[in-house]
Formats: C-alpha cells, sequence, structure tokens
C-alpha cells in the first residue's frame, strides 16, 4: 500500500476527528497549526501517529481542497520550524475526487515536551530565542535533584560511591569499591547526569539519578554528589 493509499483510507475509516485525526480548511491560521503540531506531538504514543487533513470541513468531513499544495506545504514547514523545539512533520498531496488534500503526518517525538512559540533569555540588553541545548537545561532545572546538578554543571563536584563501580550497571551492587574523587558536571536531564572524572576514572561516567543522593563536602567547599548501589533483593 502506498503512502497516498494509506492516508486516504485513513481518511476514509475516520468519520471524525480523534485523538489522532484532524481536519482543517485551506484557510488555517498559522497559530492553529502550530496548536494542532505541538498538541499531536506532545501526546502521541510511540506506536501511534496523527494526521492532519489540510483542505477537509472539520466538522462535516467534505472534501474542499485546496488551490495551492505547495503553498500550503509550505506554511506547515514554517509552523513547524516556528515550534519549540521545531516539528517537522511529513506532508503529503492526496488527489480526491478531483480536489487536492494536504495530509500532515506528526510522529511520536522524543523532543517533546514542545511548544508553539520558542523561549526566550536575555542576553545583555536584548531577549533571545533559547538554543535547544538551554531550552533542555530550562526544562531540567525544574526537576529535582537534576536542578540542583545542574547549577554544577562545568563546576567541581566530589563524587563518592558506596557499593557501586562508576559507569558500571551490572552488577549494581558492588561492595568494597567505594571511592570518593573530583570530577566535573558534563550534562543532566531529568534521568541522568554525566561526569567527567580527573582522578579515579580519567573518564566520563554516567549514572541514573535515582542512584544520586546530594550533600556538601566541606572539606573542599563543593558539592558531594553520593552513588550508590542497590543491593540484591534477597
Amino acid at each position: 500500500m502506498t503512502t497516498e493509499q494509506r492516508l486516504t483510507a485513513r481518511l476514509a475509516t475516520r468519520p471524525s476527528e480523534d485523538n489522532f485525526v484532524e481536519r482543517k480548511p485551506q484557510s488555517v491560521k498559522g497559530h492553529e497549526l502550530r496548536q494542532t503540531l505541538v498538541a499531536f506531538s506532545n501526546s502521541l504514543p510511540e506506536t501511534e501517529t496523527a494526521v492532519l487533513f489540510i483542505g477537509v470541513d472539520d466538522k462535516t468531513g467534505a472534501l474542499l481542497g485546496v488551490d495551492d499544495p505547495e503553498k500550503v506545504q509550505r506554511r506547515v514547514g514554517e509552523a513547524g520550524e516556528e515550534c519549540y523545539p521545531a516539528i517537522r512533520p511529513g506532508k503529503s498531496v492526496l488527489d480526491l475526487d478531483g480536489k487536492r488534500v494536504v495530509a500532515v503526518e506528526i510522529s511520536y517525538s522524543k523532543d517533546k515536551p514542545h511548544f508553539a512559540g520558542p523561549a526566550y533569555i536575555r542576553s545583555g540588553s536584548r531577549s533571545v530565542k533559547a538554543s535547544d541545548s538551554l531550552y533542555r537545561d530550562l526544562l531540567t532545572s525544574h526537576c529535582s535533584p537534576a536542578g540542583e546538578l545542574l547549577k554544577c554543571k562545568g563546576k567541581y563536584v566530589t563524587v563518592r560511591t558506596v557499593n557501586k563501580r562508576l559507569g558500571n550497571h551490572y552488577p549494581e551492587w558492588a561492595p568494597g569499591v567505594d571511592r570518593e574523587g573530583m570530577a566535573t558536571v558534563v550534562s543532566v536531564d531529568p534521568f541522568n547526569v554525566t561526569f567527567n572524572f580527573t582522578q579515579f576514572c580519567d573518564e566520563q561516567c554516567t549514572e541514573p539519578l535515582s542512584r544520586i543522593e546530594l550533600d556538601w563536602d566541606a572539606r573542599n567547599n563543593r558539592r558531594l554528589v553520593i552513588v550508590r548501589g542497590v543491593p540484591p533483593v534477597q
């Protein structure tokens, strides 16, 4: 089955809009496109795709068609680039009963959450669009202890292991290998933290935040990160 056949069948078998199908006339506004792209991208499970059909009446499902499919596809692409992070859906033109309909396919996004506009930060006297990496840092800053570790990004911390061999997820319980040393925090996300060790590892290691406890190293006046192993189930 070709892409056009698959999308045509999907439109025919969905008599009304639902969680995975939406319909709009060609007069759809840019903010409506961004809203739809963001809503689908933030809601889709990994196993599903959603479709926005442009050139179809949203209430009756009647085929209206579009006058210039290429122009409509450009508008969709522009709307996706204006989302934050950008959304780049697939676009196809369907010929249905002598009328052309633009089908916009949205897939599961690993970059969600998306927003219908960019995040801004101050740079000197200007408000500028945040980079993708800074945007992710802004989101992570709301997660604890990720938010606290993010404050240490690029700085030295003391890392202490308790029954844990750094960077080795198997076995997780490793008695007798407790160590303490200095590292820099390379990156943090809501699930993991990556360290660059300057002492006993001399390499980067990533550890899950679920294994992390935070304290303070008073002797060296810096954050103490404790990484604990998990004892085996008895």
